[in-house]
C-alpha cells in the first residue's frame, strides 16, 4: 500500500470506523487530509480551471503555504485525487470477483450480482466529490471508464468460461452495458430508497437476462418475418 492509499478523503457520507482511522494518523497526515478533501469538494463544485488555491486552504481552513507544503500546485492535488479514484475502482472490481472455489446455484449468482451492484453505488455515493472528479470531469474520464469496462470484462470472461453467465454476449458488450448503467443512475440525484430500487433493476437486468440458463430468443430477420 502507498502512502496516498493511506490517507482517505472522507465526505459527510463516511462512516464512523473512516474517521476514527483519520484520527490515528501524524498531524501532518490529517492536515494533508484536510486538504485533499477540500480540494475534491472545491474541484467538484466548481471545476478544475475555476478553482483557486485560495479557495481550497479557506475551506479547510489552512493557510496557503501549508498546502505548498504537501502540493506543488492545484495540478498535483487534482492528479493525486484522480489516481484515489482509478485505485478504488480497480479494488471496488477485484473485490467484486465471484468466487473461485465453489459451484453456484442460480439463486447464488443473483444474490452475489445483488451485492456487486449495491457496493458499486455505495462506493460512488459514499464521496460524491471524489466520483465528479474521476468518473465525469476529469480529462482522463474516459479512459477511467473504458479501464473500469476492461476491468468488468475480465471478470465476466471468467464467469463465462465457468458457465455462470451466458457465452452468447462478448463479454466487453456486458461490461460496456454495466457501465453505462452506473454512469446513468450516478446522474440520477435520488434518495436511499431509490437508490436500492436502481440496484434491484440492475441486478434484475443482468442476473435474469445474462445467466447462463437464459436461452437466446430469436430474432426475426426482416420485417415480414
Amino acid at each position: 500500500m502507498t502512502e496516498a492509499d493511506k490517507i482517505e478523503i472522507h465526505g459527510p457520507h463516511a462512516n464512523c470506523n473512516a474517521r476514527a482511522t483519520l484520527t490515528k494518523q501524524s498531524k501532518g497526515e490529517r492536515t494533508r487530509a484536510r486538504l485533499l478533501e477540500a480540494s475534491a469538494a472545491e474541484f467538484a463544485s466548481r471545476g478544475f480551471h475555476d478553482t483557486k488555491v485560495s479557495d481550497i486552504v479557506a475551506r479547510a481552513g489552512l493557510t496557503q503555504p501549508s498546502f505548498y507544503l504537501y502540493f506543488a500546485n492545484k495540478e498535483a492535488a487534482y492528479d493525486e485525487l484522480v489516481a484515489i479514484f482509478r485505485r478504488r475502482l480497480r479494488d471496488l472490481v477485484s473485490a467484486n470477483r465471484f468466487p473461485e472455489d465453489q459451484d453456484m446455484r442460480p439463486d447464488q449468482i443473483r444474490l452475489r450480482i445483488h451485492h456487486a451492484t449495491h457496493t458499486i453505488f455505495e462506493a460512488f455515493d459514499q464521496d460524491r466529490n471524489l466520483t465528479e472528479i474521476g468518473f465525469f470531469q476529469c480529462p482522463l474520464a474516459e479512459e477511467i471508464k473504458t479501464e473500469y469496462a476492461c476491468m468488468i470484462a475480465g471478470n465476466i470472461l471468467e464467469d463465462q468460461q465457468r458457465g455462470l453467465l451466458r457465452r452468447d454476449i462478448p463479454a466487453e458488450l456486458l461490461a460496456q452495458f454495466i457501465v453505462g448503467m452506473v454512469e446513468r443512475i450516478i446522474r440520477m440525484k435520488v434518495g436511499k430508497k431509490e437508490r436500492e430500487a436502481h440496484v434491484d433493476a440492475m441486478t434484475a437486468f443482468i442476473a435474469d437476462g445474462f445467466h447462463a440458463g437464459c436461452e437466446r430468443l430469436a430474432c426475426p430477420s426482416g420485417p415480414d418475418a
